[in-house]
């Protein structure tokens, strides 16, 4: 596909309010919020092993 082609479409988007709560996204907040950068490895187990 030409890059013109990619550039005039438009970017997809999601709401995801709905689904905060209730289907698993909240068992997994402290990891997302704990994460490490993907440059370090992407881990939430960077202070153990420092």
């Amino acid at each position: 596909m030409e890059p013109v082609e990619w550039a005039r479409r438009p970017l997809a988007t999601a709401d995801l309010a709905g689904s905060h709560v209730g289907v698993g996204r909240e068992l997994f907040t402290p990891f997302r919020a704990a994460v490490g950068d993907a440059e370090t490895g992407a881990t939430i187990f960077a202070e153990a092993f420092a």
